[in-house]
């Protein structure tokens, strides 16, 4: 609840009651009400750094004179980025692990570790959906299931992570000459024609 709601709530009760008169009548709102703290939080989706401005100050030119900053007020971000967070056990909900699997997320050998992540054995169907969005994973969701095991889904997923790393490795290669296509798909477990067709299609990405 915002501000603006919270004195709207207390003035449609005094208004009901008819308990003040004169300007406190028109406000709804006596000197003798109080409201609480409002903390607007921002959460950042990304897994890499956050290197936009933290606060309004940050967005001002270099050249402002000081005397004047002195007498703007600041206005702070209150931001939760995944790649800052030091310990994800400080979440209760799921948006913790949400928030964890966004940090390692560009990271296979990461990925695995989560796999043997008991925590992860549930997650709800929404936050894997998240999860999915956000990072672009796959994450497969049973049809009809409410929680999912992510545990299992991260195996196969970590493991086509790497996958794609070493065939991201030896296409980068054959395309600076260093690595003939027949060597580089013999590597990758492929025949020539396969190889081709993933360098193709990595190509259009």
């Amino acid at each position: 609840m915002n501000y603006g709601q919270q004195v709207n709530k207390i003035a449609a009760v005094h208004r009901k009651k008819k308990d003040i008169k004169n300007a406190e009548f028109l406000s709804g709102f006596s000197k003798t009400d109080k409201i609480v703290p409002v903390i607007t939080l921002t959460v950042y989706f990304g897994s890499d750094n956050w290197d936009a401005p933290r606060c309004l100050k940050d967005m001002f030119s270099d050249d402002i004179d000081e005397e004047i900053l002195k007498e703007v007020d600041d206005y702070k971000l209150h931001l939760i980025i995944p790649s800052e967070i030091e310990d994800f056990s400080i979440f209760t909900t799921d948006f913790g692990k949400a928030m964890k699997y966004i940090s390692v997320s560009e990271d296979p050998d990461k990925i695995e570790e989560l796999s043997k992540d008991s925590s992860f054995e549930k997650v709800g169907v929404d936050t894997v959906r998240l999860i999915n969005e956000c990072t672009g994973s796959e994450i497969e969701i049973p049809e009809g299931e409410e929680v999912v095991d992510m545990c299992k889904g991260l195996e196969g997923y970590a493991n086509k992570k790497a996958t794609e790393s070493v065939l991201a490795t030896l296409i980068d290669l054959v395309q600076k000459g260093l690595l003939a296509v027949k060597d580089a798909a013999a590597q990758a477990g492929m025949s020539t024609e396969e190889f081709q067709e993933k360098m193709q299609k990595m190509q259009k990405m």
